[in-house]
């Protein structure tokens, strides 16, 4: 009998040990949860489920890449010949597989005239592509078509004999943020740009904002607001704005009368700490974003304080004071990349559609005008490049995009939308596209944007004395 009671006794003191334990760990994860700089719950339900997923889960691999952009999990060497690199997802979590994109780390021990093959697994989307491999971190070659094989979805291998032991690889052509600021500066004393500081991020880094307009009374003029690098993962759009910047503050007559009408507010990067992380989507917080422009209700232009992100709060504060200081806004464009299939087109979305389908008078203008503009862009580069233009509904009414917040305030008046360009072959190009196509295609934006406020021939429409007929 007392050999029973001394065994329930111990079984009852296990019991509410590992209560206590489950207690105490249920708390912890609690108390590490309120030491967030802003609470998940803030978030929205998307975000938060995330969150609570990398809470409970911890830490998958470690980045064995850390230097600015870098990104890879685990390395392996079972040959002289042979590489293994492990995608790792954003922040080092159990974020969806999907998420695993972006990569780019340096070897130091490659044999040197040889044939080594890498082995890339664990990748998200299941598209092939042709990686880039570069000797200085500077001058990037793209691997030949026939050095890249998909064993499996989620498998690349590519090839090559590499001239010297220290290779860098990437993605494609990395776009961290020390190179968009080195990019910006070279403007700094043109007399069509300035440079402003608009805030800080999470981690202490400027934010810079570049505005493109002549100088002189901006009241007659219209502004154009064009943001990039919400994923920090999707660097095709900062060679595409690069070649937009260029254009705009070159000395064609086009580019002068652009400047002449128009006034240009470009935030070249959102997610500067998520690009400095490494990370393909999301901020160092786990954050996204994309979908967190968390309004209060109309007609307040505000954002929500409590849910909004540090760095949306900061560009939609600069947005505030642009819209009381004027010029009126008449476009806004939100540059991504997209990661799918080789084939695909670049596209921008457009959303409603005509009356005839049950869309309000003012969503069929919207839509007309987004309509508009896509098939000026595919006109100023060529339609093989670019697709869209099919009716979206109302679908993304149902996010928190910065789309939504220019639509639900202004209405028709701002021709709000996504443009995505792509990594791959672009349609039918025969080729797949490198920094230099992405730059030409950012100028054919800057035409289209032209031939949008314009005429179609605006060029030789300018108010600017002296113009010679534009090429």
């Amino acid at each position: 009998m007392q050999a029973k009671r001394w065994w329930a006794a111990t079984v009852g003191l296990a019991l509410l040990a590992g209560v206590c334990a489950a207690s105490s760990a249920w708390f912890g994860v609690r108390a590490w949860r309120a030491r967030l700089p802003t609470p998940p719950s803030r978030y929205g339900t998307s975000t938060q489920a995330l969150l609570d997923l990398a809470s409970h889960a911890g830490l998958a691999s470690r980045n064995e890449a850390s230097f600015e952009s870098g990104n890879i999990g685990q390395i392996e060497h079972p040959k002289p010949n042979a590489y293994v690199l492990n995608l790792r997802s954003d922040n080092d979590d159990a974020l969806p597989n999907w998420w695993r994109q972006w990569f780019y780390l340096r070897l130091s021990d490659v044999p040197v005239g040889q044939q080594v093959s890498l082995t890339l697994q664990g990748a998200g989307f299941h598209n092939s592509y042709l990686p880039f491999y570069s000797y200085n971190n500077v001058d990037w070659i793209q691997f030949a078509d026939s050095a890249v094989t998909q064993p499996a979805p989620s498998v690349l291998v590519f090839t090559a004999a590499f001239a010297q032991r220290t290779v860098w690889l990437a993605r494609y052509v990395p776009y961290p943020y020390s190179r968009m600021q080195r990019f910006i500066a070279q403007f700094s004393g043109h007399p069509a740009a300035q440079i402003s500081i608009i805030g800080k991020t999470p981690q202490g880094r400027d934010m810079p904002v570049l505005t493109i307009t002549a100088p002189g009374d901006q009241s007659r003029k219209e502004r154009v607001v064009i943001h990039a690098r919400t994923h920090p993962g999707e660097v095709a759009s900062s060679f595409l704005l690069e070649g937009l910047i260029s254009f705009l503050l070159g000395p064609s007559v086009r580019a002068e009368q652009l400047r002449s009408h128009l006034v240009f507010t470009i935030l070249p990067m959102l997610n500067i700490d998520g690009v400095v992380a490494g990370n393909n989507r999301v901020t160092p917080q786990g954050i996204n974003l994309e979908g967190t422009w968390l309004g209060l209700a109309p007609p307040s232009l505000a954002l929500d304080p409590l849910r909004t992100p540090p760095e949306v709060q900061v560009f939609h504060k600069y947005l505030e004071r642009l819209l009381v200081a004027g010029p009126a806004v008449t476009m806004a464009l939100n540059l991504h990349a997209s990661a799918g299939e080789p084939k695909n087109q670049a596209f921008a979305f457009a959303h409603f559609g005509s009356t005839a389908h049950g869309f309000t008078a003012f969503e069929a203008e919207l839509y007309n005008k987004q309509i508009k503009f896509i098939k000026l862009l595919a006109a100023a580069q060529g339609p093989a490049w670019l697709t869209g233009g099919s009716e979206g509904g109302r679908d993304f009414l149902k996010a928190q995009i910065p789309e939504r917040w220019w639509w639900e305030h202004f209405g028709p008046r701002v021709t709000a939308l996504t443009f995505e360009s792509t990594y791959g072959l672009a349609g039918d190009q025969g080729r797949w596209l490198k920094p230099n196509d992405l730059r030409a295609f950012g100028a054919a934006v800057g035409e289209a944007i032209g031939r949008f406020h314009f005429a179609s021939d605006f060029c030789t429409a300018s108010v600017v004395k002296n113009l010679v007929k534009c090429r």
